[in-house]
């Protein structure tokens, strides 16, 4: 072998150990790095001699990483139903805690008994007022309560929109780049960016990931509608300020009392999202939640304000009906049981001002009763606590008195959290079990890493010394 030969080859190698050094120096610096992946490389014989870096090579499972990405969308929207139904129960309350509904209403009924034992006692009165009064303030507090969580999902669907297009962009910047890169660790550094913002989306929404050729991707929504196909889309999403019970989805944005989810695509074409039937993601669970499962809640609590509000039949002269209507801002009114007017309802029900004012009305039963007649506080305890009806809340129906109904209430919520918080916890088991398989993978071991750089040290040091003693002959040479 000639000396330029030998100097040759020794300098290729040389190169070929800076690029592995590089290689395992990146890889021990992120050990540890969400959505960064091992990367290996390794030198190939070069002709007529010496060697040649090969591909830098990242190391993951890509059949993992489709089902992690599938599994993590299942898990954002999981978490995101158990994360507000628990929060709603913690609102409601524990059966029997002393701002839950059911012990209001058994103050409420246990004050009533005591009014049918003495009718003529002041104390006993003011009791079923006070009791009137902190069962009416407790549906107004929970009907607050579900409408604070439906705006808050509204502004948090307005933020994961502004991701979800933020995203969109790094990723089309990124393939812009993987252009001009056919190799080495700028390419693979861009793979991992690409991978980060794709694993972002799966969290935000249901996507599809596709192989466009060339390393480049495309990107869709399970139904089918394109994210990404070499040209971001532009999800669309404006909040309508302050949500109340009257605040419900129109296909009609004119119409729409809250925000609508639209996609445009490349020719600007809009595509409604907001009843797209999303059951997976982040923004899927969101809008379930705002447009189905909150609303559920309200209409539950406008049923029970409904049931208390029309506790008796109507009042015959001189009889003052216990709950009214405080309205928005006007004077009380009585609740007629409209549709319109029970939508809401729970968050204006109050006791009647008549009652406040004169708890001896409590009563009365007719244009002449003796203060002593225990006829009226006994037809509103039978009514509340006896009298079977039929009640229609959230497209279910109930059969039963009012008490039971108001106990069924709090178990169907209760029950929806609980359940919620299941479904998320085995969610959550799966995809914490594809991380760690994805991680065997593409995880890096420092061990392993320090064992390559002692190799890629001691091959370095070998064509260091190489290119030294060829060196030193040439220079022996010149000297002759």
């Amino acid at each position: 072998m000639g000396l330029t030969l030998a100097l040759s080859n020794a300098l290729s190698g040389l190169r070929s150990t800076e690029t592995g050094l590089d290689t395992v120096s990146r890889n021990v610096a992120n050990a540890g790095v969400m959505g960064y992946s091992r990367r290996t490389v390794s030198a190939l014989e070069a002709w007529p001699s010496g060697v040649r870096d090969g591909a830098v090579q990242r190391v993951l499972d890509s059949t993992v990483q489709r089902q992690m990405r599938r599994e993590t969308s299942g898990g954002a929207f999981t978490a995101t139903m158990a994360g507000y139904l628990g929060r709603l129960d913690t609102s409601f309350g524990a059966p029997g805690d002393a701002g839950s509904l059911d012990t209001l209403f058994n103050g409420l009924t246990d004050k009533l008994g005591a009014l049918v034992s003495e009718p003529g006692s002041t104390s006993a009165r003011n009791g079923v007022a006070g009791a009137a009064r902190n069962l009416a303030g407790a549906l107004n507090r929970l009907s607050g309560d579900v409408q604070a969580l439906r705006n808050d999902a509204e502004s948090r669907i307005s933020s994961a929109v502004s991701e979800v297009n933020a995203a969109l962009q790094i990723i089309d910047r990124v393939e812009e780049d993987l252009g001009a890169m056919t190799d080495g660790n700028a390419r693979a550094d861009l793979l991992d960016e690409r991978d980060r913002q794709v694993d972002k989306l799966a969290s935000l929404m249901d996507i599809r990931v596709t192989d466009r050729g060339d390393g480049l991707i495309g990107i869709s929504l399970s139904n089918g509608t394109s994210l990404y196909d070499g040209q971001p889309a532009r999800l669309d999403f404006t909040p309508r300020g302050s949500l109340g019970p009257q605040s419900l989805y129109n296909p009609d944005p004119a119409l729409s009392g809250v925000g609508q989810l639209r996609i445009f695509d490349a020719r600007g074409t809009p595509i409604d999202l907001t009843t797209n039937n999303q059951r997976s993601g982040e923004i899927g669970a969101l809008l379930t939640l705002r447009d189905e499962t909150l609303v559920s809640a309200q209409d539950r609590l406008d049923s029970m304000a409904a049931a208390l509000a029309t506790e008796v039949p109507a009042p015959t002269a001189g009889e003052v009906p216990l709950f009214v209507d405080a309205g928005n801002g006007v004077a009380a009114s009585p609740f007629t049981g409209t549709a319109a007017q029970q939508r809401g309802f729970a968050a204006r029900i109050a006791l009647n001002p008549v009652v406040e004012a004169d708890s001896s009305k409590l009563v009365v039963t007719g244009a002449a009763t003796l203060d002593g007649d225990p006829a009226r506080p006994k037809a509103l305890l039978d009514s509340l606590t006896m009298t079977g009806r039929s009640f229609s809340s959230g497209g279910a129906t109930f059969s039963g008195s009012v008490g039971q109904f108001v106990r069924a209430g709090l178990d169907t919520q209760g029950a929806a959290a609980a359940e919620a918080s299941m479904l998320d916890q085995g969610q959550q088991v799966v995809v914490s079990s594809l991380r760690e398989r994805f991680a065997e993978a593409s995880g890096v071991s420092v061990d392993q890493e320090l064992a390559n750089l002692v190799e890629l040290q001691s091959a370095y040091a070998a064509n260091a010394r190489i290119i030294s003693t060829v060196r030193e002959m040439l220079d022996t040479l010149m000297r002759i």
